[in-house]
């Protein structure tokens, strides 16, 4: 079960908009000792929250994603399974998370608008 900020709020003793603001790094206006600032931030740790970033997302327009798309006949991917995992849990470990699709081989054309953008190489 994920862990959410009024999880960590309970834990900490504190409301959840505090710890929200604290984890944030929102927090130059509350008034909490930066001891206690820090201890919120021990029990989020301790927890093992991570941020939702759905709503953030939905806002900035930024989903943290990375895309492998593969074609389904002639281009379909050969990817060792281990290498893709790999590649999710160092994605992961930077908060990014990875979507993996496959695309017609008739839509992986370089008049199709998708398949340009998704030739570029991004980094």
């Amino acid at each position: 079960m994920r862990v959410t900020l009024k999880d960590v709020a309970v834990e900490a003793g504190i409301h959840h908009s505090a710890v929200a603001r604290v984890l944030r790094g929102r927090d130059a206006k509350l008034r909490l000792s930066p001891r206690r600032k820090q201890e919120i931030r021990d029990a989020a740790t301790r927890l093992g929250y991570r941020p939702n970033s759905a709503p953030a997302a939905t806002v900035s327009g930024k989903f943290n994603s990375i895309a492998l798309v593969a074609g389904n006949g002639d281009t379909a991917s050969t990817l060792p399974q281990q290498l893709v995992y790999g590649i999710a849990k160092a994605l992961g470990e930077r908060d990014k998370q990875m979507v993996i699709t496959r695309m017609n081989d008739a839509m992986l054309t370089d008049e199709n608008p998708a398949a340009v953008v998704l030739a570029q190489p991004f980094v």
